[in-house]
């Protein structure tokens, strides 16, 4: 386990390393229901691939209701507008991370699902995120859940996947991050519920949302080409 400062409080992180040596850095968030075994097990395939895989428990020593809280009475947490709390935590944990001295620091994936899927949009502003990969969601109540002021400053392609029938993360929410992307969104659909990313082992849909995770990791973490 890693201890993690950010903002005003200290985390504990499961760290799976890919191997020795330098090699790039993923960081996988959980969901609303936190680090689950199936978080875990992904999280150390991913590694098996070469890469270092850091699984943050952001709910931590506050809980899942308390953390919660903190962002549903913060009004720009619920329109995933910059500088709410949680936001402000992950930009903590991207530096944080990125120091490793392990971790190549401007070749990073970053996941994010259902709670922690509006924190990928934000990542992928920064350009050592390489990698942004959002799985549903749920924050950002209005239009696309991305602020139109930031979606102009996206660094990297995003790719996301979405359930074709999901309560928390509509099509049409869907619908309109694609239409505000355009291209930097690599979009997949999937006849799967709501969690994908907990289904990734379990039948053919869920290995197929896996693959085209992976796929995305080996393009745009790969080594760059030498000058």
């Amino acid at each position: 386990m890693q201890k993690i400062r950010i903002k005003d409080r200290e985390i504990e992180a499961h760290y799976f390393q890919g191997g020795d040596g330098p090699k790039p850095g993923i960081i996988f968030l959980h969901d609303l229901t936190g680090i689950q075994a199936s978080t875990l097990n992904t999280a150390e395939i991913i590694a098996k691939n070469g890469y270092h895989v850091l699984v943050p428990d952001l709910f931590g020593e506050l809980g899942m209701p308390q953390y919660c809280l903190r962002i549903l009475f913060d009004k720009i947490a619920l329109t995933n507008e910059e500088g709410n709390v949680g936001l402000e935590e992950i930009q903590d944990l991207i530096d944080a991370f990125k120091s490793f001295p392990e971790v190549i620091s401007d070749r990073l994936g970053f996941v994010g699902q259902c709670l922690t899927g509006g924190y990928v949009l934000h990542a992928a502003l920064r350009s050592e995120i390489k990698a942004p990969i959002l799985f549903h969601h749920s924050l950002g109540l209005t239009g696309s859940g991305f602020p139109d002021s930031c979606a102009g400053r996206l660094k990297n392609t995003v790719q996301a996947h979405f359930s074709n029938f999901d309560l928390l993360c509509p099509p049409w929410r869907a619908n309109a991050l694609e239409k505000q992307l355009g291209s930097r969104l690599k979009r997949y659909d999937y006849n799967l519920p709501h969690a994908i990313p907990h289904l990734f082992q379990l039948n053919d849909e869920g290995r197929r949302a896996f693959d085209n995770m992976m796929g995305f990791f080996k393009e745009h973490l790969r080594e760059s080409p030498q000058a």
